[in-house]
């Protein structure tokens, strides 16, 4: 047998993977002057299901890479807010942040819905410019160790191999990672999510225009995501078991939108796509899930590759982008010569504390909704079948609080929320509904606190604010139980003063 031709390589760092995870890491990491070598396995630009971005992602992350302006200038869906077609009302009621003050103040007050496989191209494009080595269409195989740390990757392409020694590993490959930890799997969010594209849906009108739209209904719940002025990304999430009925992937998306009161009238006038990268009905099943361990040994998980919680919030590249930030900080100090225990529990920490704020708002909006079948009665906290799953409880509140005991302290967080609907609903005015918004937000997350005791507020939003478009804001950076608190920079760690 012949042997494959081979090269080797060295870098500081390797990426595996060239999503917003990979690329925001690999960026940040080459533009402080360390060597990374990105693998992805794909050619961009690739598919991707499209994602409406958060104000975070767009006015903190963006700027820290450098792609503020291409994003901008990219023709891609302004969002005023979220949507919603969900709880005791019939009508949409919105959490609009084009009228937020305290965004509109310092002009972060919209965020984008993006196609994927463009956005990611930009990101992954930049992070070439900035000097990292991208290798695309090349698979890693193999993390190699020495002395149980790692101590390379080798990947291969069509019979060729690389052999790249490097110092870490952030593995930001998606949902199938293997590489640390396994997965540990809420039983509340048995869902899958079956998605499909159309052109030339309608819009919402004024001043709701370039909205998407998340409407429950019966048997689950749809999204609607307008990403450009013809294409509109449209899914349903359905119980797990919806799949296994014998209908098609395509019957259960139609007859969801069938059941729809906003979606169905959107979409009428639309036509399905049926060709290109946007002709399938596509299917994701492996949701929500945590790995019990999100870096070790030189190797950060970022994105899909730690944790996955429901598109409902569409959190996807705002935690993907986030964790990269926090990779790229716990390298640098690292590479500084931190101690590397005290830079992966700060990884790990806040990284946690992101996913765990989202999954509380997540549980609110599914408790909140009181019509419909088998699907929401499964959902409902005071029957969680979480309350007895201690694994993925200890993987949420990193081993603080006890599963019975953390969801008994969410009873009613359903009914709170949607009193607060009620009040948006009743309100004309756009920016007092924004300024009723927020306090959901955050009587929300103050009023339910777990056994254990407080967890601060939406740690990555109010850093990037601090450190990027409200410099001059009086919020304080959240120092973690290490002491640890951002640079000014926000590329590294130090001690609060």
């Amino acid at each position: 047998m012949q042997d494959e031709p081979s090269e080797s390589a060295e870098a500081d760092v390797a990426v595996i993977g060239g999503g917003p995870a990979g690329s925001t890491a690999a960026t940040l990491l080459a533009r402080q002057g360390l060597r990374v070598m990105l693998f992805e396995k794909e050619l961009f630009p690739r598919y991707q299901l499209g994602e409406s971005l958060m104000v975070s992602t767009v006015h903190g992350i963006c700027p820290l890479l450098g792609i503020q302006e291409a994003v901008a200038t990219a023709g891609f869906v302004r969002k005023p807010g979220g949507i919603f077609g969900w709880g005791a009302s019939d009508a949409l009621w919105a959490l609009p942040f084009t009228q937020a003050g305290h965004l509109a103040k310092t002009g972060v007050n919209y965020a984008y819905h993006v196609e994927r496989s463009r956005f990611d191209s930009i990101l992954l494009d930049h992070a070439r410019r900035s000097g990292v080595a991208v290798r695309q269409g090349w698979r890693v195989e193999s993390i190699e160790r020495r002395d149980g740390r790692v101590s390379g990757v080798v990947a291969h392409r069509e019979g060729r191999t690389i052999a790249c020694a490097c110092n870490f590993v952030v593995d930001a490959s998606g949902a199938s990672s293997g590489s640390i930890g396994p997965k540990v799997h809420s039983r509340f969010f048995r869902n899958v999510g079956i998605s499909g594209y159309f052109r030339g849906a309608s819009r919402l009108d004024p001043p709701l225009e370039g909205g998407g739209i998340s409407e429950a209904i019966d048997e689950g719940w749809l999204w609607f995501l307008p990403l450009s002025p013809e294409l509109t990304s449209v899914g349903v999430v359905l119980d797990a078991h919806a799949s296994k009925l014998g209908e098609s992937t395509e019957a259960l998306l139609n007859g969801a939108v069938a059941r729809s009161r906003h979606v169905r009238d959107l979409v009428a006038n639309g036509s399905r796509i049926r060709e290109g990268i946007y002709g399938q009905t596509r299917i994701r099943s492996d949701y929500s899930y945590l790995r019990d361990c999100f870096a070790r040994d030189g190797i950060f998980l970022c994105g899909d590759a730690a944790a996955f919680l429901d598109p409902l919030f569409t959190t996807g590249v705002h935690l993907a982008t986030y964790s990269a930030l926090l990779a790229a900080r716990s390298i640098l100090s690292i590479c500084d010569g931190m101690d590397e225990r005290l830079c992966i529990a700060e990884f790990e920490h806040r990284y946690r504390l992101e996913f765990e704020l989202f999954h509380n708002y997540v549980l609110a909006l599914y408790d909140m909704h009181a019509r419909g079948g088998e699907f929401w009665q499964l959902r409902k906290i005071a029957t969680s079948l979480d309350r007895a799953n201690q694994p993925f409880v200890d993987c949420l509140t990193q081993g603080q609080d006890e599963a019975g005991a953390y969801f008994d302290s969410k009873l009613g967080i359903g009914a709170r929320a949607q009193e607060f609907v009620r009040r948006v609903e009743a309100e004309p005015d756009f920016e007092k509904r924004a300024a009723i918004s927020r306090e959901m937000a955050l009587d929300l997350h103050f009023s339910f606190q777990p056994p254990s005791g407080p967890r601060p507020f939406h740690v990555g939003f109010e850093e990037l604010r601090t450190l990027v478009w409200d410099r001059d804001s009086d919020a304080r950076r959240y120092v973690s139980p290490s002491g640890m608190v951002a640079t000014d920079d926000g590329m590294r760690w130090q001690r609060a003063a």
